[in-house]
């Protein structure tokens, strides 16, 4: 038995170390991020109640988008997770989409544009490029 859960918690250890760690930087700008998209049109269609928070390990790349998977803290715990839906941000286009219902037919987001300068110039000014953020392949 001891055997096993040192095998188990050696394990545990080293997906640790190979999960993306991230820095202040990063993580300031996501919460700016996470601002604008509890402040649009997404928070009040989903969930209006609630918090969303970005999923920081399922965040992926996809052509000029980044994809964030979205959840709700105020019904979520430490081991489940409330999830809201998925957005895209399509970075070229500086438009936020909600794919949760149809990857195919996003639903265009209104958000305040003044917070996605404010999360460009953030990545920006840290050297954090898109593709840094992204946790799953």
């Amino acid at each position: 038995m001891k055997k096993i859960s040192f095998i188990i918690l050696l394990c545990l250890y080293f997906l640790f170390l190979s999960s993306k760690a991230y820095t202040d930087e990063d993580i300031s700008c996501i919460n700016i991020f996470e601002k604008m998209i509890q402040d649009s049109s997404f928070e009040k269609y989903h969930s209006p109640k609630g918090q969303l928070k970005i999923d920081l390990y399922d965040i992926s790349l996809e052509n000029n988008s980044i994809i964030f998977k979205l959840y709700d803290e105020a019904y979520s715990s430490e081991r489940n997770l409330f999830i809201s839906g998925w957005v895209k941000y399509n970075y070229n286009q500086r438009q936020i989409y909600d794919i949760s219902y149809d990857e195919l037919n996003p639903i265009m987001l209104t958000f305040d544009h003044r917070l996605e300068k404010k999360f460009r110039n953030c990545l920006s000014e840290k050297n954090v490029k898109i593709s840094d953020l992204v946790t799953r392949e």
